[in-house]
């Protein structure tokens, strides 16, 4: 897909893409991957925390 894009905005192969881009694509693409840890996150604690629940649930029969 890089090789893709690097030719539809006429950017040489051997340089980063980064370097053609706005600052602004840069920075929400940035802000997406950010929000994909936060996401990742919240769904491990939540996990995490039902687990746990489930255990002490059958540990106290």
């Amino acid at each position: 897909m890089n090789v893709e894009m690097k030719k539809k905005m006429g950017v040489p192969t051997s340089r980063p893409i980064a370097y053609f881009l706005p600052t602004i694509s840069i920075k929400a693409t940035d802000f997406a991957a950010e929000i994909t840890n936060v996401n990742v996150y919240n769904t491990t604690q939540i996990e995490e925390t039902f687990l746990c629940h489930i255990n002490i649930h059958y540990t106290q029969k």
